[in-house]
């Protein structure tokens, strides 16, 4: 009994060590992939679309991609910083193949809504609605398919409208427009009909990122664009100062 038992006894030792060894297999992969994805991040270069000033933080609308070969049309990106552009965070989800298209600014809370653009017509426009924690948002689709995004605004009811075509293959990719209605402030979307059909009494349109503008806050780039800083100035008649620089990295 005494042999049996040690003989078991090895065997559990050699099976907890087997164990062992796997988990920290594992364990040492998943450090190896997040380290992997920390570095490919951070060799990610950065085009600056437009900057908004939100409140006491400063919000870039990029796009990023691995090199400058692959901007069209790239990632996109929201970066926000909380302490004068010193330092950048990335909020919400990493947008491989959309762009950002315009904002809106009610209540103190910031919407902002865009369509995938990549390999052909435009698909499933979105809005990136505010979400309980400050400075964070939640992506919500207007409409699954293929559709672009004419523009977005408030209706007089204070619901969100949205102008959408949809578009079909057999047309040409061309289609009629429709209307988008969210009565949740952009969390659901109903189509209500053609607009041609309907009159809509519109409040305020959502602002094209090619619009924004801040007497302070400005993005510029060199002349062949290897690098794009954010730039600030303490009154409209002070110097411009550089606060940030993303600096491309060459494709290989």
């Amino acid at each position: 009994m005494v042999s049996v038992s040690r003989t078991y006894l090895s065997r559990l030792q050699r099976v907890h060590g087997l164990i062992r060894r796997t988990l920290s297999l594992a364990a040492c992969t998943i450090v190896a992939a997040s380290a992997l994805l920390a570095q490919q991040n951070a060799k990610d270069n950065v085009k600056a679309d437009a900057i908004l000033v939100h409140g006491k933080a400063i919000l870039l609308f990029t796009r990023m991609a691995a090199c400058d070969d692959n901007f069209v049309p790239g990632a996109s990106q929201l970066l926000v910083s909380t302490d004068g552009g010193r330092s950048w965070q990335k909020r919400g989800p990493r947008l491989e193949g959309y762009e950002f298209d315009s904002v809106s600014v009610r209540d103190g809370k910031l919407w902002i809504a865009g369509e995938h653009t990549a390999e052909g017509p435009a698909i499933e426009p979105f809005v990136f609605v505010p979400a309980k924690s400050p400075l964070h948002w939640e992506m919500r689709t207007i409409y699954q398919g293929a559709g672009g995004l004419e523009r977005v605004a408030w209706g007089s009811k204070g619901e969100l409208i949205a102008w959408v075509p949809h578009l079909k293959l057999e047309d040409d990719w061309k289609g009629p427009t429709y209307i988008h209605q969210s009565l949740d402030e952009g969390r659901t979307w109903k189509t209500l009909g053609r607009a041609r059909k309907l009159k809509i009494e519109k409040g305020i349109e959502f602002t094209g990122l090619e619009k924004l503008k801040d007497p302070l806050w400005r993005i510029t780039t060199s002349k062949n664009e290897t690098d794009y800083r954010v730039q600030h100035r303490e009154a409209e008649n002070a110097p411009w100062k550089t606060v940030t620089r993303f600096i491309h990295h060459g494709c290989p």
